[in-house]
C-alpha cells in the first residue's frame, strides 16, 4: 500500500461508515507517506551522544515555550488566528507572520488573539504582540486525555484492516487525544466567543474545525503551501462530514484541486507583493554569486531520505559543472555530508530573498516550486519517486518550470532557462499566485467583518 488514496479506494465500503476516519485518516496518510523514511533511518548511523543531548535540550526549551505571551490569555477577541513560527519573516524591523499578520492588522491588533505553535522557537522582535504558545492548549489535551472516555466499536473495525496492511498505529490514542484537543478547543472557544477562527493548516488542527463548527464559529483556512489532487488533506475518496472541514479556504490563487473544501477565495500572497516591490540585493551574497556563471538556489524538504536523494543527484553534476554554484537553503540545520566547494549551506536570508538572487530554483517538490516563478525566477524539479510530476505537472506552466529525471535532462535545459524573460515568468503564474494581494484581501475582510 503507497498512499492513503489506494487505501480509501480498497476499504471504501468500510470506511465510509466511520466517522472517525475523517481525522484518523491523516496519521494513516502520514504514516504510509513516511514509510520509506522509517527504513531509510535503519539503515543511517544511530544518534550520536551529542544529537540525544540537544534533544533533551529541545524538550525544556518546549516547556518554557507553553508559557509564551500568556498574559495575552486574559483578554476579550473578535477573531482567534492559528499559526507557526516557521511562517515569520523579517520585515521592516520586525519578525511578521507571513500568512497572519497582514490579515490581523486590517483587521486591528487588538481584535485578534494569534495563537502560535512554535517551529523549534517562539521569536521575540515580532510585529503582532497578542500572542500566545499554542504549546499551552497541547499541554492541557494531554493533561486530560487519560480522563477521556471513548467508544472502541469503529476502532476496531479499523485496526482490522490497518493490520491487513502492516499499518501499526495507536487508534484508541489518536482517538482520545483528538476528544481532548476537542474539548480544550470548545472550551477555548466557548469563553471568547470569535466571530470567526482563521488557520493556516486544517487538515492539522482537524478537533478545532468540528468545536468550531458546532458552535456556529466560522472557519477560515489560509493556504500554507501546495494544494494538489495528490494531497491528502484536501482530497479523498471518501465522502468527509463537513462538520471536519473549513467552511473558505483562501487559497494563493485560481488553480486548486480539492474536493473537500467548497468555498474558495483567491487572495494571492502579501509576502511575495512586498518582496516584488521592495526587493533589495545582499552585498554579501551578491560578492559570492558574482564569480559564478550560474546560480542555483536549492530549497529542501523534510525528510532524510529526500535529502539524500536531493545530495545523491546533485553532487556528481557539483563536480562535473564548477562554474555552477549550489545554494542549498535548509528548513532546519542538519547534518550535511562533505560538499564539493561550490555546494554551500546559505541560512542568511531566507528562502524567497535568496531564491531572487539566484538565476534558477530547484527542488524535488518544496512549494518554493509555487512561489519561485511568481517572483520572477524559473524551477528545475528532480522528478523522485515521481513527486514532481504528482504536484506540479498539472499545474505549473512548462515555460517556466521543467521536470527532470536524470543528470543528462538538467544540463540539457540549463540555458533554456537562462533566455526567459522574468515578466513572462511572472505572468504564466499567476493563475497559481493571484496578482492584487491588498485588493483581493480587502474584498474579503469587508464581507467578513
Amino acid at each position: 500500500m503507497d498512499n492513503i488514496f489506494e487505501f480509501e479506494k480498497k476499504y471504501k465500503d468500510i470506511l465510509e461508515d466511520i466517522e472517525e476516519w475523517a481525522y484518523l485518516r491523516i496519521p494513516v496518510a502520514f504514516y504510509l507517506k513516511n514509510k520509506e523514511n522509517k527504513k531509510h533511518k535503519e539503515e543511517i548511523k544511530k544518534i550520536s551522544k551529542i544529537r540525544k543531548i540537544l534533544n533533551k535540550i529541545k524538550k525544556f526549551k518546549k516547556i518554557k515555550n507553553i508559557f509564551y505571551g500568556f498574559k495575552n490569555w486574559f483578554g476579550k477577541y473578535d477573531y482567534l488566528f492559528f499559526s507557526d513560527s516557521g511562517e515569520r519573516r523579517f520585515i521592516k524591523n520586525s519578525y511578521m507572520d507571513k500568512i497572519a499578520d497582514d490579515i490581523i492588522k486590517r483587521i486591528g491588533k487588538e481584535k485578534v488573539l494569534l495563537i502560535e505553535t512554535p517551529n523549534s522557537i517562539h521569536y521575540k522582535n515580532i510585529f503582532t504582540k497578542k500572542i500566545v504558545s499554542h504549546l499551552f492548549l497541547n499541554f492541557l489535551a494531554k493533561l486530560i486525555h487519560v480522563l477521556i472516555y471513548v467508544r472502541q466499536e469503529n476502532i476496531k473495525k479499523l485496526k482490522k484492516i490497518l493490520n491487513l496492511e502492516n499499518i501499526n498505529l495507536n487508534l484508541l490514542f489518536l482517538k482520545k487525544m483528538f476528544f481532548s484537543k476537542y474539548v480544550i478547543y470548545k472550551l477555548l472557544l466557548t469563553i471568547y466567543k470569535p466571530k470567526a477562527i482563521f488557520i493556516n493548516c486544517a487538515y492539522c488542527n482537524i478537533s478545532l474545525i468540528k468545536a468550531a463548527k458546532e458552535l456556529g464559529i466560522k472557519t477560515i483556512e489560509v493556504q500554507h503551501g501546495v494544494i494538489s489532487k495528490y494531497h491528502f488533506g484536501y482530497n479523498s475518496n471518501i465522502v468527509i462530514n463537513n462538520d471536519y472541514l473549513p467552511d473558505i479556504l483562501l487559497s494563493f490563487g485560481e488553480t486548486v484541486e480539492t474536493n473537500l473544501i467548497k468555498t474558495i477565495f483567491p487572495i494571492g500572497s502579501f509576502y511575495l507583493d512586498y518582496l516584488k516591490n521592495n526587493f533589495k540585493s545582499d552585498e554579501k551574497l551578491t560578492l559570492l554569486i558574482n564569480n559564478y556563471k550560474i546560480v542555483i538556489g536549492i530549497s529542501m524538504q523534510d525528510q532524510e531520505w529526500e535529502r539524500k536523494a536531493l545530495f545523491d543527484f546533485l553532487i556528481p553534476i557539483a563536480k562535473e559543472r564548477k562554474d555552477i554554484l549550489f545554494l542549498i537553503i535548509p528548513r532546519k540545520r542538519k547534518d550535511f555530508p562533505q560538499f564539493p566547494t561550490n555546494i554551500i549551506i546559505y541560512d542568511e536570508l531566507d528562502c524567497y530573498n535568496t531564491i531572487m538572487h539566484c538565476d534558477i530554483h530547484l527542488t524535488l517538490y518544496s512549494s518554493c516550486a509555487l512561489e519561485a516563478p511568481t517572483l520572477g525566477i524559473p524551477n528545475i524539479l528532480i522528478n523522485y519517486k515521481d513527486f514532481a510530476n504528482k504536484y506540479y505537472k498539472d499545474t505549473l506552466s512548462s515555460y517556466h518550470t521543467k521536470i527532470v529525471n536524470n543528470k543528462e535532462e538538467f544540463l540539457n535545459i540549463l540555458e533554456q532557462l537562462l533566455k526567459l524573460n522574468k515578466r513572462k515568468i511572472i505572468e504564466n503564474n499567476k493563475n497559481v499566485f493571484a496578482d492584487n494581494y491588498e485588493k483581493r484581501i480587502n474584498n474579503f475582510l469587508k464581507d467578513l467583518l
